[in-house]
């Protein structure tokens, strides 16, 4: 048995030799573990290839209640196994480099199956999962990789392209793609790989490793600065990116430190990432109004009407309050049925009531919800009863007679307008007086 393992094995690397060896292949190779692989590694009994046919194949255990991804049990022993390519090759089945097809790009040629260990699971979303890679021989140069559908994918990776082409310079706040390619298995799934230079800090995280509270007003003008420069970018050449959201903002440092019980950032240098649904305003496709996160949308998404890059003024004006103030305004209806009370707290923040054709187009999309739950048209969007604390308004958390919070308070006003007729565009938030010394 031992020997016929080695003789595979020999077979396999001499096949391996001839063709040259790329990140493509590490990612087929994650994408085909066996159905048992070693508990060294900590995978899922369930297999990355019956993961890409099927779909989730349901619970690893019957006592489970959630599937759990192969990726993610990857992703939780890297701290105790070093995973390398050539581990995972020694424990591949049936697989041939033939498998690889359909390639867009070729990724640098000869690497070697050593040079680059798996780091695990980075993230995840509704588009994909994003692993991560080190370069050994190049110490502390990480390269991400999101794989996902290639239907799933394709719209992204066609946004990313148009951005690389208008910034060949690479000087605008964008986390560019270093390429894109298409694997193709035996059964013809195809499964689309984008791959980043890999930041792991999000302004998000950020917050969360600093605890709780407001971000320190300078850092919040740069951050605001910043992924307005991003944004502004991106209306240029028409592109909306419909999930602006803290998570969506990565940073090339995480140094903070806390001063006066606010969390102030070192050396704000962030870049606007994550354009799985975005478009643009010159394809005819778009993504549904609500794709995104519910609870950073503009009310004119909520309800369903199209939008474009005053949506994504209307997103970074809310996290520029909320970082001002400390508080998640509307997190905790991050859901489609909390739409209605969504925009009921929406109301109570901005003190604007809904314009009449949003108020009735609410009325008539809750024509789908049954009489019997179907609030009147006075009492829909009528105040919370427990309203949260930023219902009081956020200008009464920020102290008036700080020079910034009164800059933050009147671009606010302005950026989080409910009709979007009324909202300030991205150039007029640049004018700011806020923003007059600064330079990117």
């Amino acid at each position: 048995m031992l020997s016929s393992f080695i003789i595979f094995l020999g077979n396999f690397w001499a096949v391996a030799s001839a063709a040259s060896s790329s990140i493509q292949r590490i990612v087929l190779l994650l994408l085909r573990l066996p159905e048992h692989a070693s508990d060294e590694v900590g995978m899922s009994p369930w297999s990355a290839r019956e993961l890409a046919i099927n779909g989730w194949p349901g619970p690893v255990n019957p006592s489970d209640s959630s599937p759990v991804s192969p990726l993610t049990k990857l992703s939780s022993n890297v701290a105790s196994s070093r995973v390398t390519v050539s581990l995972i090759i020694d424990m591949l089945a049936n697989t041939t480099l033939e498998d690889v097809k359909d390639i867009d790009n070729d990724f640098p040629p000869e690497v070697n199956s050593e040079r680059y260990v798996c780091q695990g699971q980075v993230g995840k979303g509704g588009f994909g999962h994003v692993l991560a890679f080190e370069d050994s021989k190049r110490l502390g140069t990480i390269i991400a990789v999101k794989i996902g559908a290639a239907d799933s994918l394709r719209n992204e990776r066609k946004i990313l392209a148009l951005l690389a082409i208008e910034d060949t310079q690479r000087k605008q706040r964008i986390v560019h793609m270093v390429d894109s390619f298409t694997l193709t298995n035996q059964h013809g799934i195809s499964t689309a790989c984008i791959s980043f230079p890999l930041l792991r800090s999000s302004v998000f995280d950020m917050q969360l490793a600093a605890g709780s509270g407001p971000l320190h007003p300078v850092s919040v003008q740069y951050l605001v600065f910043q992924i307005a420069n991003a944004l502004k970018f991106c209306e240029r050449i028409g592109v909306v990116h419909a999930d602006v959201k803290p998570e969506n903002m990565l940073l090339t440092t995480n140094t903070v430190y806390r001063a006066q019980n606010k969390t102030r950032l070192v050396h704000v240098d962030v870049k606007l990432a994550d354009f799985g649904c975005s478009f643009s305003s010159m394809w005819p496709e778009k993504p549904h109004p609500t794709a995104g996160t519910m609870s950073m949308l503009a009310p004119e998404r909520l309800l369903e009407h199209e939008s474009g890059p005053k949506g994504d003024v209307w997103s970074l004006g809310l996290c520029m309050l909320e970082w001002a103030v400390g508080l998640h305004f509307l997190s905790p209806l991050n859901t489609a049925e909390n739409c209605d009370e969504l925009l009921s707290v929406i109301q109570c923040i901005t003190k604007q009531p809904l314009p009449g054709y949003m108020l009735e187009a609410a009325l008539e999309r809750s024509k789908s919800v049954p009489p019997s739950r179907r609030p009147s048209r006075a009492a829909k969007f009528s105040p919370p009863a427990n309203p949260p604390q930023v219902c009081h308004g956020y200008d009464r958390l920020l102290p008036y007679q700080e020079l910034h919070n009164r800059h933050i308070i009147s671009l606010g006003r302005k950026m989080i307008q409910i009709d979007p007729q009324g909202r300030v565009d991205i150039s007029r938030v640049l004018k700011s007086p806020w923003f007059a010394n600064m330079q990117d």
